[in-house]
């Protein structure tokens, strides 16, 4: 019994004395953290790791992931931003130096969700024109269809495919899809626009279209007697601004005298007959649509289209007592008289009154238009029988004035009781513009032209 206790004592205090030899057990670290699984695109993707370790071993990191991730000494995750969805691995050791312990896991990354758009509530469409005023037949397209929203300032132009348009009257105008309006016929009538429950409205004036004016070419027509003249063209005017020309079978003709000119319609052409000298008016009438438009054609009919200026000749007298009328003042008026210029009427009498004849005419038949009187003194008149005189000529073709056979006559009343060198100017003017002029001086005292 002493042997086993003494044996007992020996082998635990050998036990004792070995114990700090023998080997031991490592404890490996644990990994405590939990990684995010998912990522976003433009979005850098940190994570932080933690670990344990019961035996109080210093600890490393290390990762395998992504390009560009690293980890810290701290095990810190960091340096990979996802730049396109997809799934991703990655794996964590971390290590005591004698037993690594890992940590896998994958990483989702989708696209970044678009922020909602604020909710915006129409309050209306705005239709421009407001108004359009159009001829039948005429088009026009509405311009634009804008939405406006609560949203103060937020207006979106709408396209027309999203539209509904609308018309209270399609016998008076029509609107397509494209917005494009027809005028049919003479009315008004509304363009209804719709848009999501909104509505505005176009205002429609569709007027006929009707005759303006008409234009006859030529304006005027100069032409020597017995010729002919001819109406080129007849174009009508309408209030859409268009014009056609009219056939001009289709208008009526009238002349203002017939005895200076005739006009006849031949279907497809109009002719003019000069007859007398002098002027007439040929009105042209169309009538469309219940609505009658004229216009004037000049007709000027002279003799002749010479340019030979008309002559002037006079006479006068007082009761039986004649005075003489002289084409050059140095003829039978002897010396002095010079500056009274073209004609002396000489008398010698103290007249109170005088009485001219004045004749024109033109050797060249053009027709003397026109016979005017001015003077240096008061009390001057003219009394005008020229279409009488011109009338007794053609009458009467052997009359013996043959140089004056077309000309005009005019009776001149003058007063010289108070005339202090009293004188007049004659100026005929004929058909073709011809121009003449003669001054005539009066004198009171009478010396017979020398034989």
């Amino acid at each position: 019994m002493k042997k086993f206790l003494i044996m007992l004592m020996v082998v635990s205090m050998a036990s004792l004395l070995f114990t700090g030899c023998l080997p031991t057990t490592n404890i490996a670290p644990v990994i405590t953290s939990t990684p995010s699984l998912t990522g976003t695109i433009g979005t850098a993707y940190t994570y932080t790791v933690t670990a344990t370790d019961a035996d109080g071993d210093t600890l490393t990191y290390a990762v395998v992931g992504p390009t560009g991730m690293v980890i810290s000494n701290a095990g810190i995750i960091s340096g990979w931003t996802p730049v396109a969805a997809g799934t991703y691995a990655v794996v964590v050791t971390v290590s005591d130096g004698k037993d690594p312990v890992t940590q896998s896991f994958n990483i989702e990354v989708s696209a970044v969700e678009p922020e909602p758009e604020p909710e915006l509530t129409i309050t209306g469409i705005i239709v421009l024109p407001e108004k359009m005023t159009l001829f039948v037949g005429e088009t026009e397209a509405i311009k634009s269809v804008t939405a406006t929203y609560v949203l103060k300032g937020y207006e979106v132009s709408i396209a027309f495919k999203d539209c509904l348009f609308l018309t209270s009257d399609s016998k008076i105008a029509t609107v397509d899809k494209d917005g494009i309006v027809t005028a049919v016929k003479a009315g008004t009538a509304t363009i209804t626009v719709s848009y999501k429950g909104k509505m505005d409205t176009l205002a429609i004036t569709v007027s006929a279209v009707e005759l303006d004016h008409i234009v006859v070419l030529p304006e005027k027509i100069t032409l020597e007697k017995y010729d002919f003249g001819f109406i080129n063209s007849v174009t009508a005017h309408y209030s859409d601004k268009t014009k056609d020309e009219i056939y001009l079978g289709d208008c009526d003709y009238k002349s203002s005298d017939t005895d200076v000119a005739i006009v006849d319609k031949y279907f497809s052409w109009v002719e003019i007959l000069a007859l007398k000298a002098g002027k007439a008016d040929i009105t042209v009438s169309y009538t469309e649509g219940g609505i009658t438009k004229t216009d004037i054609v000049e007709v000027t009919v002279i003799w002749s289209l010479d340019t030979t200026p008309p002559i002037i000749g006079v006479n006068a007298e007082y009761g039986c007592l004649c005075a003489h009328a002289y084409d050059n003042p140095d003829e039978g008026l002897a010396g002095g008289y010079a500056d009274y210029l073209d004609t002396f009427l000489s008398v010698n009498e103290d007249l109170s009154s005088l009485t001219i004849w004045a004749y024109a005419g033109n050797p060249s038949s053009a027709g003397v238009e026109k016979l005017e009187l001015t003077g240096n003194f008061d009390d001057i008149t003219a009394i005008d029988y020229s279409q009488s005189y011109r009338d007794s000529v053609e009458n009467n073709p052997g009359e013996d004035w043959p140089i004056y056979s077309n000309g005009e006559l005019d009776i001149f009343f003058i007063a010289l009781s108070t005339a202090v060198n009293p004188r007049v100017v004659i100026t005929a003017t004929d058909l073709a513009g011809n121009v003449a002029t003669r001054t005539i001086a009066l004198i009171k005292s009478y010396e017979p032209p020398e034989e």
